[in-house]
């Protein structure tokens, strides 16, 4: 997951609702010194994070007059960090979670997926749904089709969990995610540290380029042509879905 909201207040469809239309295109028409525009911006979405307005595609506080989630996406020119040759072994991995680490105390994983590669095989899958403390919003259960109710009752115990999760990360080189910094988080929530040997590498960033917006999982998908399987913001079928746009990067000498 590319950090899931809580239940909004306002909820955008992937745009700029009327709420917040008039701030950022009265301050994206202003003439002027592109440094003042720039700063209004910033002021202008800060404004839209303050009043509880969330993006409907992703969760984020939507940042919209600075990485508006609506602009092309635009990707960076290829620097072959891979030289074109995956791990002999890999992983990626994706979190569901109740909301976002930054914005809420008690954020708690409701899921975790985890699915092993070997060069560019896929040669194992796994999930489980995590029980918690934390309850499930009508939001987040319409966003990733977890309920409260599938939670409590085949969900395990946060220990098992992360005894699992460690057991499957063993071994190694390379573990990946689209917005690594947020899986980052669900490892630490889960009691989890990577070895000294293991390498970390976010889709997500990766494929950034200066000054652009990081692109969502969907938006490569479809640059890359992917071929997805399950349902989109479940654990294990995101995970595999960031596994193989890896291999598209390497490929591609991103």
């Amino acid at each position: 997951m590319e950090e899931p909201g809580n239940t909004p207040e306002r909820v955008l469809g992937g745009g700029v609702d009327a709420g917040v239309e008039c701030w950022v295109k009265q301050v994206a028409s202003q003439d002027g010194a592109s440094a003042n525009k720039d700063e209004n911006l910033r002021r202008a979405a800060a404004r839209e994070a303050q009043e509880g307005v969330w993006c409907a595609k992703c969760g984020h506080a939507h940042i919209v007059a600075a990485k508006p989630h609506n602009r092309r996406m635009i990707l960076p020119e290829p620097r072959d960090r891979f030289r074109g040759r995956l791990p002999k072994r890999w992983v990626a991995i994706d979190f569901e979670t109740t909301g976002i680490w930054s914005k809420e105390p008690d954020v708690a994983v409701i899921e975790v997926g985890l699915i092993t590669f070997e060069g560019d095989h896929e040669v194992a899958a796994w999930s489980t749904l995590v029980k918690s403390d934390s309850p499930v919003s009508d939001f987040i259960a319409e966003l990733t089709g977890i309920t409260q109710l599938m939670v409590d009752t085949d969900g395990v115990s946060l220990d098992d969990a992360g005894d699992a999760l460690a057991e499957r990360l063993a071994g190694a080189e390379l573990v990946i995610a689209h917005n690594m910094a947020f899986d980052i988080e669900g490892l630490d929530w889960l009691g989890i540290e990577l070895g000294r040997d293991q390498h970390t590498f976010c889709t997500m960033k990766g494929l950034t380029a200066p000054d652009q917006k990081w692109p969502r999982l969907e938006e490569v998908v479809a640059e890359f042509h992917i071929k997805t399987e399950g349902q989109a913001h479940r654990a294990e079928s995101d995970a595999r879905t960031a596994g193989r746009v890896f291999i598209e990067m390497v490929r591609r000498g991103y």
